[in-house]
C-alpha cells in the first residue's frame, strides 16, 4: 500500500495494516476528520489493496486495479458531502 505518501495519521495506517495482516477486514469504514489530512488518499489506497486480485504487487494491472484506477470499480463507493469521488 502506498500509505507512505500520506504524512502523519500513523495510528490509522497501523490499524489498517494490522487489519490486513490479521485478515480482519470490516465491511465498511468511515474516514472522518479535518479537511486536508489525507483521509481520501488513505481510504482509496486501502480499498484498492483490499479489492486487488494480486495483493502482493505494487503496480498491479489486474482487472480490479484497472477498474479502480478508471474510477469505475463496482465494489467501491466513496460518499463525500463536498465532492463526489465516484458515481454510484
Amino acid at each position: 500500500m502506498k500509505f507512505d505518501d500520506v504524512i502523519g495519521n500513523e495510528e490509522v495506517k497501523d490499524y489498517l495494516r494490522k487489519s490486513l495482516e490479521n485478515k480482519n477486514i470490516l465491511h465498511s469504514y468511515l474516514f472522518l476528520g479535518t479537511e486536508g489530512i489525507g483521509k481520501l488518499k488513505l481510504a482509496k489506497e486501502f480499498a484498492k489493496f483490499v479489492l486487488c486480485q494480486n495483493n502482493s504487487e505494487e503496480n498491479c494491472n489486474c482487472k480490479s486495479c484497472l477498474c479502480f484506477e478508471g474510477n469505475n470499480h463496482p465494489d467501491f463507493l466513496c460518499i463525500n458531502e463536498r465532492r463526489r469521488c465516484y458515481k454510484s
